[in-house]
């Protein structure tokens, strides 16, 4: 089957006219019926827009293939004619998807990447939601629990420090111990939404932290028993300060950024995918 062919099949298979096709691409019928005849061949940028207009794939018209059966890429079934050409509703694909504030949209991919019949399409969506929800859920209900015993611990110190006459100190804990358990909260809300830079740079930082450089330590080569055994000594010492600075470097980097991303996890679909 050659381009001319191929083109044919697939504006037949979506029920145009040779006009209709060529109101789409902005060209004379004639045009089209010497593509189909072979008189004309169409440039690369040609097949590119009658691709387009006819929703399949460049490489099908130039190939020579004819428009290939569109498959739900859940259940495997076949869509038909009419399905195809009802890209809003019938054809939906994650391939296509964009996020817009706290939902999510499905557009039609007219090259046929990943596509769903609207059954799938209908049950992935409600999977989704349900996906969202429960990260929703579990970042509140984590947060709530961490950021209540960062409060009771503040109040505790406070009180000590009250009891043991330290009244400077006492009140100091007292006064900032709504801060440190909103903090405390707010990191965990943000590390669970995992949808602020926040949590994708605490997981970045120590997977550098506590991964990458101990692996790179851990890989040069000693010569001798004693050389290898103070060697790893060493090791153990400087894995345990990367550890210790390193992590606190990290989460009080990411604390103080969740007093702010907060509000901004808040609004935001979590990352679930």
């Amino acid at each position: 089957m050659n381009i001319g062919e191929s083109i044919k099949t697939a504006r037949e298979a979506k029920k145009l006219s040779p006009a209709d096709l060529a109101t789409k691409l902005s060209v004379t019928t004639l045009t089209i019926t010497d593509w189909v005849s072979g008189d004309l061949t169409p440039t690369s940028e040609e097949i590119k827009k009658i691709a387009k207009a006819l929703e399949i794939d460049p490489a099908q018209l130039s190939s020579g293939e004819g428009p290939k059966d569109r498959v739900c890429s859940k259940c495997g079934k076949t869509l038909d004619q009419e399905e195809v050409g009802h890209a809003g509703t019938k054809i939906v694909t994650y391939f296509g998807r964009k996020k817009e504030k706290s939902k999510t949209s499905y557009r039609f991919d007219e090259k046929g990447h990943d596509i769903f019949c609207d059954h799938c399409a209908q049950e992935l969506s409600s999977e989704h939601e349900k996906k969202v929800q429960k990260t929703k859920k579990s970042a509140w209900i984590s947060s709530s629990i961490v950021g209540g015993v960062a409060l009771l611990l503040s109040i505790a110190i406070g009180v000590l420090a009250l009891l043991s006459e330290n009244q400077r100190g006492g009140i100091i804990a007292l006064a900032i111990a709504p801060v440190v358990a909103y903090a405390f909260f707010a990191l965990i809300f943000v590390l669970v939404m995992n949808n602020t830079f926040v949590g994708h740079f605490f997981k970045k930082a120590t997977f550098i932290a506590f991964i990458q450089i101990p692996s790179s330590l851990l890989s040069n080569e000693f010569d001798g028993i004693g050389s290898f055994v103070a060697g790893l000594i060493l090791k153990v010492i400087v894995d345990m300060l990367l550890f210790i600075i390193g992590f606190a470097l990290i989460f009080t980097f990411s604390l103080l950024c969740s007093l702010v991303m907060f509000f901004f996890a808040l609004k935001r679909e979590p990352g679930v995918d």
